[in-house]
């Protein structure tokens, strides 16, 4: 058995239009990934396993939570409900909100808080599609939404299979298990990789594949 799959860029992200790190108008995120979604549903006559990656996590779970958005099951891959941020951090996003909430700073890109691999470190900075823009629009919607999504973790309705990156250096991973505790047991299927840094499919091989082992294990049972 084989499995049809869609993507898409974000606004903003890879080859799709938009300012680099900037979320305008409000809501522009979750509009085209539901849009993108709904067509992928009715190009293929059935409804999609929704997967989703930090930000990506994040988003999806909105959609399911707060916009009704019809799917058959989330692959939730280090969701960032609530990134690590320092005293510091917080204070310069609360200027920007104040005094230029749609300015994209390059806060520049880090490979290595990202993965294991020298491989993959050598190859996400020689690609030009990855940057590090961001804006206080984009933060903000990040954390509100986020935070959100925790709260609200006990209306999650559909089958979830949860990764965490135990050895995240960029989101809070205690947060990430503390939605996953919110959630009636029934719907979810928690794998913490306790030595796995935040891109759990960019990792070193050994640990990619004891990700995609459990992803594809789980994708049986919701055949």
């Amino acid at each position: 058995m084989g499995w049809v799959v869609g993507a898409h860029d974000h606004p903003g992200h890879g080859l799709s239009e938009g300012k680099r790190g900037l979320i305008s108008p409000a809501g522009s995120l979750a509009t085209q990934a539901a849009i993108q979604i709904q067509a992928f549903a009715n190009e293929t006559g059935t409804t999609p396993i929704v997967f989703g990656h930090s930000l990506g996590g994040v988003l999806a779970t909105e959609l399911v939570l707060h916009h009704g958005l019809k799917v058959a099951g989330l692959i939730l891959s280090a969701p960032a409900y609530v990134p690590i941020t320092s005293v510091l951090d917080r204070l310069k996003i609360q200027l920007l909100t104040w005094l230029a909430p749609e300015l994209c700073l390059d806060l520049g890109y880090d490979a290595s808080r990202l993965t294991h691999d020298e491989t993959i470190k050598g190859l996400a900075h020689a690609d030009p599609l990855i940057h590090g823009f961001k804006s206080a629009t984009l933060i903000n919607w990040l954390i509100r939404s986020g935070s959100r999504c925790v709260a609200d973790a006990q209306k999650l309705n559909v089958p979830t299979l949860l990764l965490i990156a135990g050895a995240d250096l960029i989101i809070d991973s205690d947060k990430t298990q503390e939605f996953a505790d919110r959630v009636a047991s029934k719907e979810i299927t928690v794998r913490n990789y306790e030595d796995s840094f935040h891109e759990l499919l960019n990792e070193t091989p050994e640990r990619r594949e004891a990700v995609l082992i459990d992803i594809e294990a789980w994708l049986a049972t919701q055949a």
